[in-house]
Protein backbone atom coordinates (compact mmCIF):
# COMPACT_ATOMS: atom_id res chain seq x y z
CA UNK A 1 0.00 0.00 0.00
CA UNK A 2 2.50 2.58 1.17
CA UNK A 3 4.98 1.75 -2.23
CA UNK A 4 1.76 1.95 -4.58
CA UNK A 5 1.00 5.32 -2.95
CA UNK A 6 4.38 6.42 -3.38
CA UNK A 7 3.98 5.42 -7.09
CA UNK A 8 0.83 7.52 -7.02
CA UNK A 9 2.36 10.37 -5.79
CA UNK A 10 4.66 10.28 -8.80
CA UNK A 11 2.01 10.46 -11.40
CA UNK A 12 -0.50 12.25 -9.31
CA UNK A 13 -3.54 14.21 -11.32
CA UNK A 14 -5.09 17.08 -10.59
CA UNK A 15 -9.05 17.65 -10.19
CA UNK A 16 -9.01 18.05 -14.41
CA UNK A 17 -7.48 14.98 -14.59
CA UNK A 18 -4.08 16.43 -16.23
CA UNK A 19 -0.49 15.45 -15.09
CA UNK A 20 0.60 17.39 -12.39
CA UNK A 21 4.86 17.40 -12.24
CA UNK A 22 5.54 16.28 -8.54
CA UNK A 23 9.96 16.62 -8.52
CA UNK A 24 10.98 13.69 -6.69
CA UNK A 25 12.60 15.27 -3.75
CA UNK A 26 9.10 16.63 -2.54
CA UNK A 27 7.77 12.68 -3.39
CA UNK A 28 10.75 11.78 -0.91
CA UNK A 29 10.17 14.77 1.37
CA UNK A 30 6.46 13.26 1.46
CA UNK A 31 7.31 10.00 2.15
CA UNK A 32 10.29 10.94 5.26
CA UNK A 33 7.38 12.65 7.13
CA UNK A 34 4.73 10.07 6.43
CA UNK A 35 7.91 7.90 7.79
CA UNK A 36 8.20 9.52 11.28
CA UNK A 37 4.47 9.07 12.00
CA UNK A 38 5.32 5.27 11.57
CA UNK A 39 8.07 5.16 13.58
CA UNK A 40 6.35 7.00 16.45
CA UNK A 41 3.26 4.15 15.88
CA UNK A 42 5.63 1.22 16.26
CA UNK A 43 6.91 2.92 19.82
CA UNK A 44 4.25 3.62 20.80
CA UNK A 45 3.18 -0.15 20.19
CA UNK A 46 0.16 0.78 17.67
CA UNK A 47 1.75 -0.81 14.93
CA UNK A 48 4.06 -4.38 15.09
CA UNK A 49 6.85 -3.32 13.06
CA UNK A 50 8.31 -0.39 10.49
CA UNK A 51 6.98 -1.34 7.46
CA UNK A 52 9.57 1.28 5.42
CA UNK A 53 12.27 -1.18 6.55
CA UNK A 54 10.73 -3.45 3.79
CA UNK A 55 13.21 -1.55 0.82
CA UNK A 56 10.86 1.23 -0.70
CA UNK A 57 11.33 2.11 -4.01
CA UNK A 58 11.60 5.84 -4.76
CA UNK A 59 12.15 7.75 -8.12
CA UNK A 60 15.30 8.84 -9.14
CA UNK A 61 16.75 11.98 -7.93
CA UNK A 62 19.05 13.49 -10.89
CA UNK A 63 21.29 15.91 -9.77
CA UNK A 64 22.39 18.69 -11.12
CA UNK A 65 26.24 19.61 -11.96
CA UNK A 66 27.73 20.72 -8.86
CA UNK A 67 29.73 23.75 -8.66
CA UNK A 68 33.21 23.86 -7.55
CA UNK A 69 36.12 25.88 -7.38
CA UNK A 70 38.74 24.51 -9.58
CA UNK A 71 42.58 23.25 -8.60
CA UNK A 72 44.05 26.88 -9.71
CA UNK A 73 41.24 28.52 -7.46
CA UNK A 74 41.75 26.13 -4.36
CA UNK A 75 45.71 27.19 -4.72
CA UNK A 76 44.56 30.82 -4.81
CA UNK A 77 42.75 30.14 -1.45
CA UNK A 78 46.11 28.18 0.01
CA UNK A 79 48.60 31.19 -0.39
CA UNK A 80 45.67 33.37 0.70
CA UNK A 81 45.46 31.69 4.01
CA UNK A 82 48.89 31.01 4.48
CA UNK A 83 49.63 34.80 3.98
CA UNK A 84 46.99 35.28 6.56
CA UNK A 85 48.22 33.05 9.41
CA UNK A 86 52.17 33.70 8.72
CA UNK A 87 51.18 37.87 9.23
CA UNK A 88 53.30 39.64 11.71
CA UNK A 89 49.49 41.22 13.39
CA UNK A 90 46.45 40.37 13.66
CA UNK A 91 44.92 39.86 10.37
CA UNK A 92 42.26 37.14 10.11
CA UNK A 93 38.93 37.99 10.34
CA UNK A 94 35.66 35.81 10.83
CA UNK A 95 35.53 35.22 6.91
CA UNK A 96 39.08 33.61 7.05
CA UNK A 97 38.08 31.30 9.01
CA UNK A 98 34.73 30.34 7.62
CA UNK A 99 36.32 29.73 4.47
CA UNK A 100 38.95 27.56 5.80
CA UNK A 101 36.20 25.57 7.18
CA UNK A 102 34.47 25.18 3.94
CA UNK A 103 37.63 24.91 1.71
CA UNK A 104 40.25 22.79 4.37
CA UNK A 105 37.74 20.70 6.49
CA UNK A 106 34.34 20.12 4.18
CA UNK A 107 32.22 21.66 6.57
CA UNK A 108 28.76 22.11 6.00
CA UNK A 109 27.36 25.79 7.07
CA UNK A 110 25.29 24.70 10.04
CA UNK A 111 28.18 22.55 11.30
CA UNK A 112 30.45 25.49 10.71
CA UNK A 113 27.99 28.21 12.84
CA UNK A 114 27.72 25.20 15.64
CA UNK A 115 31.49 24.40 16.04
CA UNK A 116 32.77 25.54 19.07
CA UNK A 117 36.60 25.22 20.87
CA UNK A 118 35.82 21.79 22.60
CA UNK A 119 34.75 19.87 19.87
CA UNK A 120 38.68 20.85 18.30
CA UNK A 121 41.47 18.71 20.12
CA UNK A 122 45.06 19.08 20.04
CA UNK A 123 45.09 22.75 19.08
CA UNK A 124 48.20 23.60 20.71
CA UNK A 125 50.19 20.61 19.74
CA UNK A 126 53.48 21.85 18.58
CA UNK A 127 53.88 20.79 14.80
CA UNK A 128 49.17 21.25 14.55
CA UNK A 129 49.41 18.15 12.47
CA UNK A 130 47.16 15.94 14.73
CA UNK A 131 44.97 18.32 15.51
CA UNK A 132 40.89 16.83 15.53
CA UNK A 133 37.48 18.11 14.95
CA UNK A 134 34.71 16.42 15.77
CA UNK A 135 31.33 17.02 14.74
CA UNK A 136 28.04 16.78 16.83
CA UNK A 137 25.87 19.19 16.46
CA UNK A 138 24.40 21.05 13.64
CA UNK A 139 22.94 24.76 14.22
CA UNK A 140 19.78 25.82 11.93
CA UNK A 141 16.71 28.69 12.53
CA UNK A 142 13.21 28.02 12.28
CA UNK A 143 11.30 30.36 10.80
CA UNK A 144 10.92 33.79 12.58
CA UNK A 145 13.39 32.34 15.61
CA UNK A 146 16.83 32.96 16.82
CA UNK A 147 19.30 30.40 15.78
CA UNK A 148 19.40 27.51 17.77
CA UNK A 149 21.27 23.76 17.91
CA UNK A 150 20.36 20.62 17.20
CA UNK A 151 21.30 16.70 16.25
CA UNK A 152 22.70 16.54 12.73
CA UNK A 153 20.14 14.86 10.11
CA UNK A 154 21.93 11.04 10.52
CA UNK A 155 24.39 9.32 12.30
CA UNK A 156 27.00 9.61 9.76
CA UNK A 157 26.95 13.17 10.24
CA UNK A 158 28.21 12.64 13.85
CA UNK A 159 32.08 12.36 12.92
CA UNK A 160 35.59 13.24 13.89
CA UNK A 161 38.47 13.49 11.74
CA UNK A 162 42.15 14.60 11.65
CA UNK A 163 42.32 18.32 9.85
CA UNK A 164 45.01 19.65 6.81
CA UNK A 165 47.76 21.67 9.28
CA UNK A 166 47.18 24.87 7.28
CA UNK A 167 43.62 24.43 8.73
CA UNK A 168 44.58 24.01 11.76
CA UNK A 169 46.61 26.99 12.01
CA UNK A 170 43.98 29.18 10.99
CA UNK A 171 41.99 28.05 14.24
CA UNK A 172 44.99 28.58 16.17
CA UNK A 173 46.05 31.76 14.93
CA UNK A 174 42.11 32.99 15.13
CA UNK A 175 41.84 31.93 18.99
CA UNK A 176 45.01 34.14 19.31
CA UNK A 177 43.80 36.94 17.46
CA UNK A 178 40.42 36.71 19.60
CA UNK A 179 42.25 36.45 22.98
CA UNK A 180 44.47 40.23 21.34
CA UNK A 181 40.76 41.83 20.78
CA UNK A 182 39.20 40.77 24.58
CA UNK A 183 37.24 38.37 23.04
CA UNK A 184 36.46 35.62 25.17
CA UNK A 185 37.79 32.33 24.60
CA UNK A 186 36.20 29.29 26.46
CA UNK A 187 35.51 25.50 24.96
CA UNK A 188 31.59 26.61 24.79
CA UNK A 189 32.35 29.84 22.57
CA UNK A 190 31.69 29.73 19.15
CA UNK A 191 34.51 29.53 16.75
CA UNK A 192 32.30 32.24 14.46
CA UNK A 193 31.27 35.04 16.59
CA UNK A 194 30.54 38.25 15.99
CA UNK A 195 33.10 39.17 19.05
CA UNK A 196 30.74 37.72 22.28
CA UNK A 197 31.79 33.94 21.73
CA UNK A 198 27.48 33.37 21.41
CA UNK A 199 25.94 31.64 17.81
CA UNK A 200 26.03 34.00 14.77
CA UNK A 201 22.55 33.39 12.70
CA UNK A 202 22.78 30.52 10.08
CA UNK A 203 22.26 33.09 7.33
CA UNK A 204 25.08 35.02 8.23
CA UNK A 205 27.71 33.26 6.64
CA UNK A 206 26.24 33.08 3.32
CA UNK A 207 25.06 36.99 2.80
CA UNK A 208 28.93 37.67 3.12
CA UNK A 209 30.35 35.02 1.11
CA UNK A 210 30.16 36.29 -2.30
CA UNK A 211 31.48 39.87 -1.53
CA UNK A 212 34.58 38.58 0.42
CA UNK A 213 35.34 35.72 -1.51
CA UNK A 214 36.20 38.62 -4.84
CA UNK A 215 38.60 39.76 -2.47
CA UNK A 216 40.38 36.87 -2.02
CA UNK A 217 40.07 36.28 -6.21
CA UNK A 218 40.33 39.87 -6.87
CA UNK A 219 36.95 39.16 -9.01
CA UNK A 220 33.21 37.87 -8.41
CA UNK A 221 32.90 33.91 -8.64
CA UNK A 222 29.84 32.27 -9.16
CA UNK A 223 30.01 29.83 -6.49
CA UNK A 224 28.36 29.07 -3.14
CA UNK A 225 29.28 28.42 0.17
CA UNK A 226 28.69 24.90 -0.25
CA UNK A 227 31.07 25.22 -3.31
CA UNK A 228 33.78 25.18 -0.77
CA UNK A 229 32.50 21.89 0.95
CA UNK A 230 32.55 19.94 -2.71
CA UNK A 231 36.00 21.75 -3.77
CA UNK A 232 37.28 20.05 -0.68
CA UNK A 233 36.25 16.48 -1.46
CA UNK A 234 37.60 17.02 -5.35
CA UNK A 235 40.55 17.55 -3.88
CA UNK A 236 40.94 15.09 -1.25
CA UNK A 237 40.19 12.63 -4.05
CA UNK A 238 42.71 14.57 -6.31
CA UNK A 239 45.51 13.87 -3.85
CA UNK A 240 44.86 9.81 -3.53
CA UNK A 241 41.97 9.78 -0.70
CA UNK A 242 39.80 6.40 -1.15
CA UNK A 243 35.86 7.61 -1.41
CA UNK A 244 35.41 5.77 1.60
CA UNK A 245 37.21 7.29 3.68
CA UNK A 246 36.22 11.02 2.08
CA UNK A 247 32.61 9.81 2.53
CA UNK A 248 33.12 9.63 6.43
CA UNK A 249 35.39 12.81 6.74
CA UNK A 250 32.36 14.78 4.98
CA UNK A 251 29.46 12.52 7.04
CA UNK A 252 27.78 11.36 3.71
CA UNK A 253 25.47 8.22 4.73
CA UNK A 254 25.59 7.12 0.66
CA UNK A 255 28.50 6.35 -0.89
CA UNK A 256 26.64 7.00 -4.04
CA UNK A 257 26.31 10.95 -2.96
CA UNK A 258 29.90 11.29 -2.82
CA UNK A 259 30.82 9.74 -5.65
CA UNK A 260 28.29 12.41 -7.43
CA UNK A 261 31.87 14.33 -8.04
CA UNK A 262 34.42 12.46 -6.71
CA UNK A 263 36.79 10.18 -9.32
CA UNK A 264 38.95 9.49 -6.93
CA UNK A 265 42.12 7.04 -6.12
CA UNK A 266 42.22 4.17 -3.32
CA UNK A 267 44.70 5.43 -0.20
CA UNK A 268 44.95 3.95 2.86
CA UNK A 269 43.23 5.59 5.51
CA UNK A 270 46.06 6.52 7.68
CA UNK A 271 47.25 8.49 5.03
CA UNK A 272 43.90 11.18 4.61
CA UNK A 273 45.37 14.15 5.27
CA UNK A 274 49.55 13.63 4.92
CA UNK A 275 48.45 14.38 1.09
CA UNK A 276 47.15 17.35 1.63
CA UNK A 277 48.99 18.79 3.86
CA UNK A 278 51.93 18.13 1.50
CA UNK A 279 50.03 19.45 -1.72
CA UNK A 280 49.28 22.87 0.53
CA UNK A 281 53.23 22.72 1.07
CA UNK A 282 54.13 22.63 -2.26
CA UNK A 283 51.73 25.39 -2.74
CA UNK A 284 53.12 27.94 -0.47
CA UNK A 285 57.24 27.20 -1.47
CA UNK A 286 56.77 26.70 -5.21
CA UNK A 287 57.27 23.08 -5.38
CA UNK A 288 55.97 20.44 -8.11
CA UNK A 289 52.89 18.74 -6.23
CA UNK A 290 53.85 15.54 -4.74
CA UNK A 291 53.19 12.40 -6.78
CA UNK A 292 50.72 9.62 -5.58
CA UNK A 293 53.06 6.25 -4.95
CA UNK A 294 49.94 3.80 -4.47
Amino acid sequence: MLQDKIYELCCKLNENEENVVILPQTVKRYASAFRSVIRLAVEEKIIDKDPFTEGMKYPKIFKPNIPCLDRRDYDVIVQYLTGKVNAPSPELVRDDVMLACGSLGGLRRGEMVALTWSHIENLDSATRTNVRISIARLAYQPKGEKTTKGNPKSVDSVRTFTIPKLFADVLWRWREDLKTRGVPVTGNSHVLNDGDGEIISIYSPTKRFKPYLSTVFGQDKDVTLHSLRHTFASMLSMTGTSPDTIRDVLGHDDLKTTQIYLHALQLKEEDLMKNMNDYHAAQVVGEEEPKNEN
